[in-house]
């Protein structure tokens, strides 16, 4: 899923980073790490290689501890690629007719490397969870994008399914958030969010990174600027 980057979306990111997940942070390797940086995403580091550790200090708040794990790996993992390799190369030859998607591949590799390492891989879950989680896709497929819990209770009580204890559906909702599936807390069980990306859309609709750098007004503003008059009120629409 993608999360926005710019600054007034930082406290939203919380919403989405959980402990058992594989991250990548995707930098232009064609930037300089050391240099000064105005524009808006990085309004608050004085230089890009700030705002790349300030990813990996917000992705490994959610470590459970500060002992590395028994394999010498932090979780959550997180890989860092760069992009903007056709920047470097004089001659690129790609054809438009076959992919080998060669470069990809690797990736995918590598995060199935890093997803392996981490402690939660490999742990016996039972099959009506398999199922449920299945049913939950069912509904997103169908644009459910919350539910609340006793519509879920309602999902986990289907005869080939059968989780009729609340506190077997509580661990299953427990895990789906871990992994990234869903968005739940249990302090607000009637809200539970079935995909991700809708809520990460809505936070777009409260908040923007656009800035309007045009002057409205200009001669109101250099009249009340030059002589301190002002034929109207100056607010934030003048400035």
């Amino acid at each position: 899923m993608g999360l926005c980057w710019t600054k007034d979306f930082y406290a939203t990111h919380q919403a989405f980073l959980t402990s058992c997940a594989v991250y990548l942070v995707v930098a232009d390797m064609n930037d300089d790490i050391n240099k000064q940086e105005l524009s808006q995403c990085f309004a608050d580091f004085e230089k890009i290689g700030e705002y790349v550790e300030f990813w990996f200090d917000s992705i490994h708040c959610h470590r459970h501890s500060d002992e590395r794990a028994s394999n010498g790996h932090f979780h959550p993992p997180i890989l860092l690629v760069f992009t903007g390799k056709d920047k470097y190369d004089k001659e690129i030859y790609l054809s438009n007719l076959k992919d080998t998607d060669e470069e990809f591949e690797k990736l995918r590799y590598e995060i199935y490397e890093n997803a392996k390492k981490m402690d939660n891989w490999g742990n016996p879950f039972p099959l009506k969870w398999i199922l449920l989680e299945h049913l939950i896709d069912i509904n997103k497929n169908h644009k459910t994008n919350f539910i609340n819990f006793t519509d879920m209770s309602k999902l986990a009580k289907h005869r080939d399914i059968n989780i009729s204890k609340d506190d077997e559906l509580l661990l299953f909702l427990r895990f789906q958030h871990n992994v990234g599936n869903i968005i739940f807390f249990e302090n607000i069980r009637e809200l539970i969010i079935l995909n991700p990306q809708w809520l990460a859309d809505a936070f777009r609709c409260l908040l923007s990174h656009k800035v309007d750098n045009r002057l409205h007004h200009r001669e109101d503003w250099t009249l009340f600027i030059r002589q301190g008059k002002n034929k109207r009120v100056v607010d934030n629409r003048t400035l």
